[in-house]
């Protein structure tokens, strides 16, 4: 679903419905992992729900992995041959005589196939190029010569790309203000989660239970961009000021030494629970009462979204993505600040004011959950990815 209600000047009235009749199209997706990270849940939303007459999918991946067999359930069948290294070049190429002649538009998502994905279009002869930008790297990595090479590479990458799908209002703000290039080749699709698939069946949490204690979950790799320590802070704060709090901090990273150690000199081991990496995400936030990001940066927030459609309220940072899809004062909190010292302060507010107040979090649980239905659903984003794709097409 598009957020942005003003029509594209490439999108031509009446375009959609001119090629609605036309035979599917071919469109080989690209991705260079098949793990867990937002960028897997964003693939199990978006395959299914296209249109098999509109649009006829291949998945490239490189390997198996929890994404392939997630899609398996699906009906959805996945290639392997995609590239797992930035610099693949021969394995792009490989891919690229497997694709010649058999697709219409390449779709790359993330960094990684990004970058060789404009050299398999280009071996491919493929016209019609298309990046998702799923995250920003000189925002999401710290600074640093690291930074600064995937920057470099990014850029190439994607100013070759036809069309470049941003996920949220704030990342195409900043990818226009940093590309300003780039800006008639934006186009902005919300993301989704396969979690609203079947929403029937979902679980669906009690965030306004009065058991005790208040039970805070937050998911996310353990990394720089992701401020668990932020949120940790926060929630030793919360739990000097009275608030009766549980955190369980699911997802593994380089970082977790370091926040082992932050929470044991803060004196609140017995209050945290480590999931690891692996765990079953509607059973995890369906046993919580409330979610928490504090990233400092979110190009959409699937977790999040996650969250919303269980029926939990969030408490977030003003990081773009998710801050976009809370309501504030409706769905949950967006803390705004100026420092981190005063982002800590406003994060422990929002712990003290939901701890003491169930009504309020089963209130905002169930306008997140509504708001999750009704703006994000993968059907509405496929049929946005798919007016995209038959537009190019269209020329």
């Amino acid at each position: 679903m598009s957020l942005d209600a003003t029509p594209s000047p490439l999108e031509p009235h009446g375009a959609s419905e001119r090629v609605t009749q036309e035979a599917p199209l071919r469109v080989a997706h690209v991705v260079a992992t098949a793990g867990r990270s937002g960028v897997e849940s964003y693939l199990r939303a978006l395959l299914p729900s296209f249109d098999p007459t509109r649009v006829r999918t291949r998945l490239f991946v490189p390997g198996p992995g929890p994404l392939v067999d997630a899609l398996a359930k699906e009906g959805i069948t996945t290639e392997l041959g995609a590239p797992s290294r930035k610099l693949a070049f021969a394995e792009a190429r490989s891919l690229a005589r497997r694709l010649r002649g058999e697709c219409d538009v390449l779709h790359a998502h993330g960094p990684r196939a990004a970058f060789w994905g404009a050299i398999v279009a280009k071996h491919a002869r493929i016209p019609r190029f298309v990046c998702t930008i799923h995250e920003l790297r000189w925002r999401s990595l710290p600074p640093g010569p690291r930074r600064a090479m995937w920057v470099a590479l990014e850029s190439w990458a994607l100013g070759r790309a036809n069309r470049l799908i941003v996920l949220s209002r704030d990342s195409e703000a900043r990818v226009r203000a940093r590309f300003p290039a780039w800006a008639s080749r934006l186009t902005l699709v919300a993301g989704s989660t396969p979690l609203l698939l079947k929403t029937v069946a979902l679980q669906r949490a009690d965030a306004g239970a009065l058991e005790q204690p208040m039970r805070i979950v937050s998911i996310g790799r353990f990394e720089w961009v992701k401020r668990h320590h932020l949120l940790l802070e926060a929630m030793g704060v919360a739990v000097k000021r009275g608030a009766n709090v549980m955190l369980e901090l699911a997802g593994d990273g380089p970082l977790r030494m370091q926040l082992e150690a932050q929470v044991a000199a803060l004196g609140l081991a017995a209050r945290v629970r480590w999931p690891g990496a692996t765990f079953d995400v509607p059973e995890l936030l369906a046993g919580g009462h409330l979610f928490m990001s504090t990233s400092v940066t979110e190009t959409f927030g699937i977790a999040a979204l996650e969250a919303m459609a269980v029926g939990l309220p969030v408490i977030t940072s003003d990081n773009g993505g998710v801050s976009e899809l809370v309501e504030d004062g409706v769905t949950g909190r967006i803390v705004r600040s100026a420092s981190e010292s005063e982002e800590v302060k406003g994060l422990a507010d929002a712990l003290v004011e939901l701890a003491a107040d169930p009504a309020l979090r089963a209130a905002w649980g169930q306008a997140g959950a509504r708001r999750a239905t009704e703006r994000f659903s993968p059907g509405e984003m496929a049929i946005a990815t798919t007016d995209l794709y038959r537009m190019m097409v269209a020329g």
